[in-house]
């Protein structure tokens, strides 16, 4: 999985834009994503993007990522149509704009 990933929270709007490697390599900005759960010590976000291999195939990737208490990222990416997930987790900061 490529790092960093950046999630940008908009709590008061209830909106929010990721952006990694993969996004900025396909898709060229950041992208909207779905708040899937926004409770203070659990939130979990999910996209997808439209990626292309060295060898021309397609496939979608489905992101899912949470981040519990403010430290900790678990992260997920499964291309649709197959059974194989990549995981991962580790450590995060959470930055708060005013």
């Amino acid at each position: 999985m490529q790092s960093p990933v950046i999630i940008a929270h908009s709590e008061s709007d209830g909106t929010a834009q990721a952006a990694d490697p993969v996004i900025m390599h396909f898709k060229k900005n950041p992208i909207d994503v779905t708040i899937v759960a926004d409770q203070p010590a659990k939130k979990t976000f999910s996209w997808r993007v439209k990626v292309k291999d060295p060898g021309g195939q397609y496939a979608t990737m489905n992101y899912r990522a949470t981040v519990l208490n403010g430290k900790q990222f678990v992260f997920s990416a499964t291309p649709l149509g197959y059974e194989n997930t990549y995981r991962g987790d580790g450590s995060c900061t959470v930055k708060v704009q005013r």
